[in-house]
């Protein structure tokens, strides 16, 4: 508090009498009561006694006045932290809210994208088995082609074969024909020639085709 003799109200006053008296609640100190008179001696025991009395209840008003506002600013603090709850809840309400949302837009996309590629999947099996089809079917294509090329080839070589034998009989059948049917043909020419008179004639005959078939001596004479 200072000093009597340097404070500025005790030097412009200048009391008589003084009275301070500490106002104390649960051993703190709450405040001072001070009093001052221009009398010498103006306060008696029993106002003092009073004064100290009083002063403990003062303390306790005070107390509870400090509590009070203690409480007010803690009230009032706590009115402002559960306005930012509340602020922070509805925020964060609408954050999952909206992250709800979107994982449930994920997890239809990875649903959609599971069906897309399970029916890829299925379509890869199934162009593989074909593949597999088409193979197999290719080799039997190939070995069919590879058969009937030998078969064609066997049957040229028979062809041929049956083409040479064929030119080797006809060869053989005309020359065995011919050859006896020559000499029968001249001898019958000798005995018309000598019956009727008419070598000659018949020589010097122009013959058709049929009749020249029909005498192949005369065209070979």
């Amino acid at each position: 508090m200072g000093s009597a003799e340097t404070d500025p109200f005790f030097i412009s006053q200048k009391p008589k009498s003084l009275l301070c008296i500490p106002l104390v609640s649960q051993k703190q100190l709450q405040a001072v009561l001070y009093l001052h008179s221009y009398s010498v001696d103006a306060f008696q025991l029993d106002e003092r006694e009073v004064l100290k009395v009083l002063s403990v209840q003062a303390a306790v008003s005070l107390e509870k006045v400090s509590i009070y506002q203690e409480l007010d600013r803690t009230n009032s603090v706590l009115v402002e932290l559960n306005k930012e709850v509340e602020n922070q809840s509805r925020k964060l309400a609408a954050e999952v809210a909206a992250r709800t949302v979107e994982l449930q837009e994920k997890i239809d996309e990875l649903k959609t994208a599971k069906l897309i590629a399970e029916k890829a999947k299925d379509e890869a099996e199934m162009a593989k088995d074909e593949a597999e089809r088409a193979k197999d079917e290719a080799e039997q294509a190939k070995e069919q082609s590879e058969r009937a090329r030998s078969d064609a080839l066997k049957s040229k070589d028979e062809a041929v074969k049956a083409n040479e034998l064929k030119s080797t009989f006809l060869a053989t059948m005309s020359h065995e024909i011919r050859t006896p049917f020559n000499a029968v043909s001249s001898n019958k020419l000798l005995l018309i020639d000598k019956v009727l008179g008419t070598t000659a004639l018949l020589f010097d005959s122009d013959l058709s085709a049929v009749q020249a078939d029909c005498c192949p001596f005369v065209s070979q004479i």
